[in-house]
């Protein structure tokens, strides 16, 4: 066997001995969520902007509705999912000020049924959002904050 084949080989065993660590590490595909709730048990939606109510919507047997017209369903399930957001990093919110991680005062504050979700600012270092939720904050994705700016309604964008 040549010299090269020998290392080609060796650099295959690296990569299946990597691959299977990276399979079989416990708790990789398990994660927490940034709350319990599961989409399909929320009923009613908030959103608060700046301190102000910025739309309020309800799920009964027909879907999502709220007071200015049709909802974009789509937009609801994508804002749905951020309950389910992967808890990246987390710690308790007594251990420091809330002005630190701009919670003090949150420019959006998502609410699903009595569950409050606070939007503070991002990590400096690595970018992921601080995200209260009771007495916990977490650091989760930055991905989803988009659809927090975007209304509800089918009609307006």
């Amino acid at each position: 066997m040549n010299r090269l084949v020998k290392v080609d080989l060796w650099l295959a065993a690296a990569v299946l001995v990597a691959a299977s660590l990276n399979w079989l590490e416990p708790g990789l595909h398990d994660y927490v969520s940034v709350t319990r709730l599961q989409p399909d048990q929320v009923d009613e939606l908030k959103l608060i902007h700046r301190g102000e109510l910025r739309f309020s919507l309800h799920r009964d047997q027909l879907g999502w509705h709220g007071a200015e017209g049709p909802v974009d369903q789509e937009i609801v399930e994508q804002l749905l999912k951020i309950s389910q957001l992967p808890s990246l990093y987390r710690f308790q919110l007594s251990d420091s000020p809330l002005e630190r991680y701009g919670l003090a005062t949150p420019v959006y504050r998502l609410q699903f049924n009595e569950v409050s979700l606070s939007f503070g600012d991002t990590d400096p270092v690595t970018k992921l959002r601080y995200l209260a939720v009771d007495d916990v904050v977490h650091l989760v994705s930055d991905g989803y904050y988009h659809y927090l700016s975007r209304s509800p309604y089918a009609d307006t964008q």
